[in-house]
């Protein structure tokens, strides 16, 4: 997995993690787990030296609780008391709404990390061992209103009555969640980053050269066929476009429903012609505009879709997701 790349887990450290924010990529890497539980790879082979981490076991189950299962699950070392050992997770997401807000999932995996350092990490008779866990979510399908985001859930006191100050370790856990946008945020190189690897357009060669110059990220072997085969990002693409085509034709619709609504009101009588006519106007306009809008889009999209060579049952899942369609009715158009 991409997120896995040393190199890629740093930059996401460094504009994530308070504890790292001071800290360079390359220090931020030295940190990030020890060779124990790195990839290892052919060294015969230089183009295969990648840094990929290997991780902590990415499984966790509980009796009578279900299995979790994390995308990329390391830690950083512990040499100072600045850097403290903590735990991570790194999730990638492309449905920023699953039927369910994200931020619970976060928590739940935090807490579920936390309760597998039992016995590994502290014991019952020392919970000042318990080390604090980051749940970091990379949303590459924000909705508008989060796009080119990112923001920290943590743990904070309040003070109810009075002021206690004893306690100076309670900063036990963090959910992250960096919401990509359709436009690049070019002033923070985390996002700019990650909109480079998951969203923009350019080609491979292009991305290498950003990676590469920008972010000094040497893009091997394994990194660049993903890159390659991101067709899930693709499709989620190719999904925000055509919900912007859909919004668009229906604005048209709203438009030419409005200004038909006022002509054949203002020949009945100004107030009660303007009412009646932009009722019917808007209804009748959007209408016709939604469904010609539809129509051309649908075709439009079938289209684009063969000729980036998309397997019938890619296309199938696409149409069905955006216009609400039977698969077979989506069959019957192809």
């Amino acid at each position: 997995m991409i997120l896995a790349d040393k190199s890629i887990l740093a930059w996401i450290l460094k504009y994530t993690a308070k504890e790292f924010e001071e800290s360079s990529i390359d220090e931020i890497k030295q940190y990030i787990e020890d060779s124990a539980h790195i990839c290892s790879v052919n060294a015969l082979n230089k183009d295969d030296d990648i840094t990929a981490i290997a991780g902590m076991n990415t499984e966790s189950s509980i009796p009578k609780e279900g299995k979790v299962y994390f995308d990329v699950r390391f830690f950083t070392k512990e040499s100072n008391p600045k850097y403290r050992k903590m735990l991570f997770d790194i999730e990638a997401q492309n449905d920023f709404k699953p039927g369910y807000d994200l931020l619970p999932r976060g928590i739940f995996y935090c807490a579920r990390m936390i309760s597998m350092e039992l016995d590994t990490e502290f014991k019952t008779d020392n919970y000042n061992n318990l080390k604090k866990v980051y749940s970091i979510w990379v949303c590459t399908d924000a909705p508008e209103y989060a796009e080119n985001t990112i923001t920290e859930y943590s743990i904070a006191p309040r003070d109810i009555y009075g002021g206690l100050k004893m306690h100076k370790k309670y900063d036990y856990m963090s959910v992250v969640l960096i919401c990509l946008g359709e436009e690049q945020a070019k002033n923070n190189k985390l996002l700019s980053l990650l909109h480079t690897i998951f969203i923009s357009e350019l080609s491979v060669d292009e991305k290498e050269d950003i990676l590469e110059n920008e972010y000094n990220i040497k893009m091997h072997r394994k990194i660049r066929k993903e890159i390659e085969s991101m067709a899930g990002f693709g499709a989620m693409v190719m999904r925000r476009s055509l919900k912007k085509g859909m919004e668009q034709g229906w604005a048209i619709g709203m438009e030419k429903g409005i200004q038909e609504g006022i002509e054949k009101g203002m020949e009945k009588g100004i107030q009660e012609g303007m009412q009646k006519g932009m009722e019917k106007g808007m209804e009748k306009g959007m209408e016709k505009g939604e469904a010609d809008e539809r129509n051309r889009n649908l075709n439009n999209t079938i289209s684009t879709m063969k000729k980036n060579n998309m397997s019938k049952s890619e296309i199938v899942k696409v149409i069905v997701g955006v216009y609400n369609l039977s698969e077979e009715e989506v069959l019957a158009l192809l």
